[in-house]
């Protein structure tokens, strides 16, 4: 028995002491030069054990005694590997490649970059850390061709519109499918995603990248990979953020105090006033701008640990974002959690998992075309104005009950009372993720089932206090007070089983096989609940004297999807690859409730295949696809007859809704690209070119219907339009030194959206735009409007040309002309990149543009608008004003009616280039930072929106002219009218990483 128990110890003592038998294995890597390269995977070869190098180009991790073959990978440079047996210090020096072995993200997979056929761009997440935007959409903007993104506004937390080749339907959907480590998500979440969190963003932009997502995808697909965990490569990141932001320049100077008293004498609205009275009424004044604007402050943390074994892995972040909006009343702040993580079960089965949760707030501004906006406010109050009553001595007056009296103000309203006395508030609950199981029961096959899961909350309250000036206007005197509450609850999961097989010939042709089936459904509900008549201090429901109103919805769509690809793949060099989906949607009847999509790519580097010999070329691939998507209905229910309830004489009762149509059907979108990628001198100078053509067919549209049916219209499939451009990117490194390093990239993108086909052959006029029309032949939302000619000098008559090209003073709306090539939408836009490295400093730059769009200058007229504005706040430029014959000017005499049709007068040209970001930091040298047992130690300061280069007056980055009307689908177009919303802003922050 002992010597049975004395076997059993040394056995167990041996199989201890050979599973902790591990040693030490260091060095460093560089390229041929001698250059450090920061961030190179060293592994043992058949297992995840392993580190990646520091900013030396050192690595160092634990490995066991039997380990024989160490590789290094590294973005650009061949793939090595090192014999390491009987050794533990290795120096591997790494020989440029081509690029080619990158991998890439693609729908429901990876591919190397040298067998893609689709046009994918990429972009880091480390090429957006420490940029102060909350929501990750709007942190593409200028980083990658083909897309151009452009700020609803500056709120904090605002999402973007994203626009992937042009528009893709009028009134459908044109935002493009968004996934998060496999889980689809709204628009409502982009915000709630923590931007250091992002490993990479790719945007599939074509029909062969984006088929396999069939109808979700018409708009293109962005795909976000968030960090994971990696073997013996644990370590605990902190990374702080510090900054303040202000408007920027509106490109606006307003009158003074004196100056708007002398406009208003002179134009008749104020009688004459001797020296001592206009002292006395300009003795006090208010500067808006000052009060309604402020310095915001922001603040961010994170806190991630990651690491993991040779069979798990694991990434965890927690995170808070605070940011003060710039105006009183708005603010926004952001928790999140993060976790990923993965377990290598046995040989076979591999379980993993992503989860998000967070929680957003939100204190909102009213953006609205009137007082009730500080961002229409401050352009409205005249200087001379207070914010509240004075007596004679220039003291505030008090009411009863110890507050200050405001000045009710030439409008009537005052916004600073309604900042304190009017609070509306947003609130977020967010939490989505996936869990997954992959299984490789026999050698190059493998099944994938993914549970995913999105849960949004979102609650609203606004609150106008007892006695506040606008109760006065719109509350009940006898149960002042009011108060709405409301929200939303959404859940969406989706189920996802893909199988796949690779197969190999002879080392050649690589076959693989993909087939998989999807389903996802959506349910969202809504509540609302108001009331009138609350106590001083109490704002809930419970306590209303009165409950007003209240509502609740409920909706809900489903989607099944089966869908197949094969690729082939010759010699690394020869690539071809077909994909199909054919996609079930509750949004439509009987009749055409499926839809089947499709597309064929194929790619063959010329420099390969036709040219091995050659020195130059390091890579000269030609890539085409064509393919098919398509575009649901924003509508849950447009292709069926709904009933509504309502009430009759106390009883329910139910209506008719809406006129169904059985035969409504897919927009199917059909669209070609031809790219060619090249990349030479060593890769120092890559780039890639590309066409495409984009059609858009079926699009979904209201047909209007005979008024003797009660309806107005139905929605039908009744029109068509294209999508063509172009996209070119460069990239060039002429100096890539141990100690020194010089980068330049630009992004070039141009687009032409024309309507071949509507129901009519007269214009439009679509619901999301004010100015702009819709019309066969033409480009899509062409501005419609009265030619302005000039001011008469020897009147003072604003002139213009009507319908037959004559001058006239009194246009009238039939004189108004399409402006044949005149858009919101851009022609062209993009970004371009100069970066510059010594040591441990390293300079960022970003630029983005956009041009060849046009904006009608609402702020503008509003500023410079004669007598019809002439109470409230004027431009400078407005005193410019013609005043007798012989007057060279552009401002009219007074009393002419500003606009009385809309015309060009106030339409500007909308190009511009932004400096986007600027960021410095310095990274302290290993040792240093070793020396402080720490891996890596950095600081940095970075400004955002710092400067902008444009002819146009004010911000040209449009995007609503104010946000109350901006539905989801896009209520207002995009970049039409530049209005009062809220303002972009300039920011400068600072901040440290450090990673222990």
């Amino acid at each position: 028995m002992m010597k049975r128990g004395l076997l059993f110890l040394a056995m167990f003592v041996c199989a201890v002491v050979s599973t902790y038998a591990q040693r030490t294995i260091s060095g460093t890597i560089t390229d041929n030069e001698g250059i450090p390269l920061i961030g190179a995977n060293v592994l043992i070869k058949g297992t995840t054990i392993g580190t990646i190098s520091d900013f030396d180009g050192a690595f160092s991790f634990e490995a066991s005694e039997d380990a024989t073959t160490l590789v290094a990978t590294y973005t650009g440079y061949e793939t090595k590997e090192v014999d390491i047996t009987g050794i533990s210090v290795v120096n591997i020096v790494m020989a440029e490649g081509t690029l080619l072995d990158e991998i890439v993200v693609t729908g429901y997979g990876t591919t190397k970059k040298s067998d893609l056929v689709e046009s994918i761009s990429t972009v880091k997440g480390s090429d957006i850390v420490g940029i102060p935007i909350a929501s990750v959409d709007n942190l593409l903007q200028g980083r990658s061709t083909g897309v151009e993104v452009t700020a609803i506004n500056g709120k904090p937390g605002q999402n973007g519109y994203i626009r992937i080749r042009g528009l893709t339907s009028i009134n459908g959907n044109n935002d493009p499918l968004f996934i998060v480590d496999g889980v689809p998500v709204p628009k409502s979440v982009y915000a709630a995603i923590n931007p250091n969190d992002v490993e990479e963003f790719s945007v599939l932009k074509d029909a062969a990248a984006t088929s396999i997502y069939g109808a979700r995808a018409s708009a293109g697909v962005v795909l976000v990979s968030t960090k994971t965990g990696g073997a013996n490569n644990s370590y605990v990141e902190y990374s702080g953020q510090f900054g303040t932001m202000e408007a920027v320049d509106d490109g606006f100077t307003l009158m003074n105090a004196s100056q708007k008293l002398n406009y208003e004498t002179a134009l008749g609205i104020r009688q004459p006033m001797t020296a001592e009275q206009r002292a006395d009424f300009l003795e006090y004044g208010t500067n808006w701008e000052d009060v309604l604007l402020r310095r915001g402050q922001l603040q961010n943390h994170n806190l991630a640990f990651s690491g993991g074994t040779e069979k798990s892995s694991y990434y965890l972040s927690v995170s808070r974002f605070d940011q003060q909006g710039i105006s009183v009343g708005s603010d926004f702040d952001r928790t999140t959690a993060k976790f990923n993580g993965s377990l290598q079960v046995n040989d076979w089965i591999k379980v993993s998992n992503s989860l998000s949760i967070g929680r957003r707030n939100d204190n909102e501004l009213r953006d609205r075309y009137n007082a009730q906006s500080p961002f229409v406010g401050m352009y409205l109050y005249n200087d001379y104005e207070t914010v509240y009553n004075l007596d004679d001595n220039g003291e505030i007056q008090y009411d009863d009950f110890g507050d200050p009296i405001y000045n009710f103000t030439h409008q009537g309203f005052n916004i600073v009372e309604a900042q304190r006395n009017n609070p509306e508030s947003n609130e977020w609950t967010d939490a989505y993720g996936n869990l997954s199981i992959r299984m490789t029961p026999i050698k190059n096959f493998s099944f994938t089932s993914t549970v995913g899961y999105t849960y949004n909350s979102f609650k609203r309250e606004y609150f106008i206090k007892p006695n506040s000036i606008l109760d006065g206007y719109v509350g009940d005197s006898n149960a002042p007070g009011i108060k709405t509450d409301g929200g939303n609850d959404t859940d969406r999961y989706n189920w996802s089983n893909v199988a796949t097989y690779d197969l190999n010939v002879a080392d050649k042709h690589n076959i693989g096989f993909l087939a998989g089936t999807e389903f996802l459904r959506d349910q969202y509900e809504t509540y609302s609940v108001s009331g009138k008549g609350f106590p001083i201090g109490l704002s809930i429901q419970s306590v209303a004297a009165e409950i007003t109103g209240g509502s609740t919805t409920r909706t809900d769509f489903a989607l099944f999807s089966t869908f197949g690809q094969l690729s082939y793949t010759f010699d690394n060099n020869l690539s071809v690859k077909g994909t199909v989906r054919r996609d079930g949607s509750s949004r439509f009847g009987a009749d055409n409730r499926y839809g089947v999509f499709y597309s064929v790519g194929a790619g063959y580097d010329l420099a390969r295949g036709l040219m091995p010999q050659n020195t130059f070329f390091d890579q000269l691939k030609l890539r085409a696809s064509y393919g098919t998507t398509g575009n649901e209905p924003t509508g849950l229910y447009s292709a069926i007859g709904v009933l509504q309830f309502s009430s009759y004489n106390d009883q329910t009762a139910s209506f008719q809704g809406n006129v169904s149509n059985p035969g409504l059907r897919w927009e199917n979108q059909q669209s070609y690209s031809v790219g060619l990628d090249f990349g030479i001198f060593k890769n120092k100078l890559t780039g890639s070119f590309e066409l495409y053509n984009k059609t858009s067919q079926g699009l979904l549209f209201p047909n209007q219907l005979s008024r003797t049916t009660g309806f107005s219209d139905t929605e039908d499939n009744i029109g068509d339009l294209t999508n063509a451009g172009y996209e070119a990117e460069l990239y060039y490194t002429p100096i890539r030194q141990k100690d020194f390093n010089l980068e330049f990239g630009i992004r070039f993108s141009h687009n032409k959206t024309v309507i071949d086909k509507l129901n009519s052959r007269e214009e439009i006029a679509p619901g999301n735009a004010f100015s702009s029309v819709l019309k066969e032949g033409e480009i899509a939302y062409v501005f419609k409007l009265v030619e302005f000619s000039r001011v008469d000098p020897e009147t003072g008559d604003l002139l213009y040309f009507d319908a037959e090209g004559n001058e006239t003073a009194n246009p009238a709306a039939s004189d108004a002309k399409i402006l044949e090539g005149k858009s919101a939408l851009p022609k062209f836009w993009g970004g371009f990149d100069i970066n510059a490295g010594y040591k441990g400093l390293q300079l960022m730059t970003t630029f983005s543009y956009k041009g060849g769009n046009y904006i009608y200058n609402q702020r503008r007229l509003d500023l410079a608008s004669g007598l019809d504005g002439a109470r409230s706040q004027q431009d400078v430029e407005a005193l410019d004003y013609w005043k007798q014959p012989g007057d060279i000017t552009d401002i009219p005499r007074p009393d002419v009616p500003v606009e009385p049709s809309s015309s060009t007068r106030f339409l500007e040209k909308g190009d511009y280039i932004r400096l986007r970001n600027v960021r410095l930091s310095y990274s302290l040298p290993s040792k240093v930072a070793n020396a402080m047992r720490m891996k890596d130690v950095s600081f940095f300061v970075s400004g955002s929106n710092l400067a902008t280069f444009t002819n146009f007056k004010g911000d040209p980055e449009v995007g609503v002219f104010v946000e109350e009307s901006a539905s989801d689908v896009g209520g207002q177009l995009p970049g039409e009218f530049a209005g009062f919303s809220y303002p972009n802003t300039v920011s400068y922050t600072g901040g440290l990483t450090v990673r222990f």
